[in-house]
Order: structure tokens, then C-alpha cells, then sequence
């Protein structure tokens, strides 16, 4: 169904509408769900191109392609490839919607976990401690609901190590 809605928003709006990107990306995911990383990644790609050309590098519909072209990659072990575009986005994100920003911090996040695959701790550290950080200061209250799992998650490792150091 979604090849043929593609198919529909393509021949009735053209390549480069907004709905048919819309409707590309949708379906480059699905195939990323059933399995076939090579299909969505050719999709993502292709997306990502006529958003930056229409749209602009910092356009948040660009940015979306990026993350998802991320993720493509990474799910297809480029971790390399992914962590390239986790850079660029997370750059994106503090410029455009600013440090404490919820996606910012999920970018952050992506990144750091990309690293620690790598074998980057320090590159991972330093993620954690310039974007991620600030948020064990924070009432957990008004945080979104991603950044408040990220803050539990900080702060056990936190308590993990500091118990591991007494051992």
C-alpha cells in the first residue's frame, strides 16, 4: 500500500512535493521494517537530496531525512556512515532549535550510542558530558518524556560507577 500511495502522490503532485517526500519517506521506513536497509537507504537517500536542495541543510524536514537515513545506516552496521550524519544533525539541532532543545538531546543521544558501538569512549564521553549532562540539574518535571529516560539512565550509570569504584 505504501509503494501505490507513493506511486498516486507522484504522478498527481510531482517528485517534489512535499506529500510525495512525505510519502517516500514513509515508505523507505516500512522497507527498513520488513528488513530491506538497501531499499530504504536508496529512498532515504534520494529524499534527503531533494530536501537539501529545495529546503535547505537546516530545514527541520532536511534534518528528519538525515536521522533516518542515520538510522538506516547504522542498522546496516555503517556505523561509520551513521555517525558522520549523527554529527552533522546533532550540529544542526544546537544551531537551530538550541542545546536543551528534546530533539537535540535525542540527537545527542544517537550520537553517543553510535560511538560506544564504535569503541569511541572518549568521543562518547565527550557527547555525554557537552549535550547530555545538563540534565541531571534539571526537575525531570518539565523534560520531555525522552529526556527524562535519558536523565534515569544517566544518573544510574552515574550511581553504577560510583559503586563499581568502592568495590
Amino acid at each position: 500500500m505504501q509503494e501505490q500511495v507513493f506511486e498516486i502522490m507522484r504522478r498527481i503532485l510531482g517528485d517534489e512535493h512535499p506529500d510525495t517526500l512525505t510519502s517516500m519517506g514513509n515508505l523507505a521506513l516500512m522497507l527498513r521494517a520488513q528488513g530491506d536497509y538497501a531499499g530504504a537507504r536508496k529512498i532515504q537517500g534520494q529524499v534527503l537530496k531533494i530536501n537539501r536542495r529545495i529546503l535547505g541543510d537546516e530545514h527541520p524536514d532536511t534534518v528528519r531525512s538525515m536521522n533516518n537515513l542515520a538510522d538506516t545506516l547504522h542498522g546496516q552496521g555503517d556505523l561509520s556512515g551513521a555517525r558522520t550524519i549523527q554529527e552533522q544533525v546533532l550540529k544542526i539541532s544546537r544551531q537551530i532549535r538550541g542545546d536543551e532543545h528534546p530533539y537535540t538531546s535525542i540527537s545527542a543521544w544517537n550520537l553517543r550510542s553510535t560511538l560506544l558501538e564504535m569503541n569511541d569512549s572518549i568521543e562518547a564521553m565527550a557527547v555525554l558530558k557537552n549535550d547530555l549532562l545538563w540534565l541531571i540539574d534539571r526537575d525531570p518535571a518539565p523534560l520531555s518524556v525522552d529526556q527524562q529516560k535519558m536523565r534515569e539512565i544517566i544518573i544510574q550509570r552515574i550511581e553504577e560507577a560510583k559503586e563499581s569504584q568502592y568495590e
